[in-house]
């Protein structure tokens, strides 16, 4: 391979660290906003009719603040 493919290929190999990187800090921040939440607005999750494979058939909610999601009973227990 040649010089100038073994600099791009790094270059991307750098990028993708980063983005790793930025996606676990992320995932960092997104538990500590978890922990402070209201969880005021919250949503009721739709399931999707094109998904064949059921893996949960209960009914989901997301709080659209912290992205959190819940069963019904763990909403319960969150807003208390």
């Amino acid at each position: 391979m040649n010089e100038k493919y073994r600099r791009l290929k790094q270059k991307y190999n750098d990028i993708d660290k980063q983005i790793s990187n930025l996606h676990a800090e992320q995932r960092e921040i997104r538990n500590l906003m978890e922990q402070v939440c209201t969880h005021e607005n919250v949503i009721k999750m739709d399931i999707d009719p094109f998904l064949h494979i059921k893996v949960e058939e209960e009914t989901k909610y997301k709080c659209t603040d912290c992205y959190r999601y819940f069963t019904e009973d763990e909403l319960k227990v969150a807003k208390d």
